[in-house]
């Protein structure tokens, strides 16, 4: 995921690294491939969650196989999960809930994220609460009067 004024310059990385690429018709998704690796350059998730500078400073840096990467934070997985949330993936609610349980979240940064789903993730966090998931109170009282207020 890179910002949408950076996607350019990195199909152009990718394009010198040998990578055949090609711009689909969408603005958000740019794809490359070779030796049957696909990449795709995304700059944006459903509900128009544009990589922002917010999210970038936000990046976890691990290793995966010996090389860097950086990873989005969990707080915004859980934003994208939720709103990108449909009929045929609904395995991403449940991979929100399993970030609710398995990571320590800033809870402010949750409920500032989520202003572009905000009925969404605030029927998530309900439904994580209603089954003993901890999510604070504050959480669900900030998105329901941002929802409804």
């Amino acid at each position: 995921m890179v910002k949408n004024e950076d996607a350019a310059g990195a199909l152009a990385a990718l394009k010198d690294a040998g990578f055949d690429t090609k711009e689909p018709d969408e603005n958000w998704l740019h794809k490359a491939a070779k030796d049957g690796v696909l990449v795709d350059v995304i700059t944006r998730s459903e509900g128009d969650l544009f990589v922002d500078d917010e999210m970038l400073e936000r990046v976890v840096r691990t290793d995966y196989k010996g090389h860097p990467v950086k990873l989005v934070s969990a707080e915004d997985l859980l934003v994208m999960k939720a709103v990108a949330h449909e009929e045929d993936t609904a395995h991403y609610w449940h991979d929100a809930m399993t970030l609710i349980v398995g990571a320590e979240l800033d809870w402010s940064y949750v409920v500032r994220r989520a202003r572009h789903g905000t009925k969404r993730m605030l029927s998530l966090l309900v439904y994580a609460q209603s089954t003993d998931l901890h999510v604070p109170d504050e959480a669900i009282r900030q998105l329901y009067s941002a929802a409804y207020d």
